[in-house]
């Protein structure tokens, strides 16, 4: 059942991506996206970045609060940032891509 303003979110991870003790993590996108981005959203990266490449998360604002501790106020801004930085891709209606390399969104077929 869908929740009002739920997203859908698809990893969308390039072949560097690896599994490894915290997931599927790749330190220099990390690092460029702890750099560019505000505490709340890079929180939402990382709470992103744990799913295995073509994994397909329902995204409620109720879990990122739980996990993170930030409100709904910052979970929206922190989504909106993430749009607005090409890091989630909007596919259809309310199906995401998730790219934690903001730069692999072009190259994705």
């Amino acid at each position: 059942m869908s929740e009002a303003n739920q997203l859908i979110i698809t990893s969308k991870k390039p072949e560097k991506y690896k599994e490894g003790t915290f997931g599927y993590f790749n330190f220099e996108s990390t690092f460029s996206a702890w750099q560019e981005l505000k505490p709340a959203s890079f929180a939402l990266y990382l709470y992103l970045l744990r799913d295995a490449p073509g994994f397909k998360r329902n995204l409620y604002k109720v879990d990122f609060e739980k996990i993170t501790g930030y409100k709904k106020t910052a979970y929206y801004n922190a989504v909106q940032e993430l749009k607005d930085k090409r890091y989630l891709i909007q596919d259809e209606g309310t199906k995401w891509n998730f790219y934690p390399d903001k730069f692999s969104a072009k190259t994705d077929t």
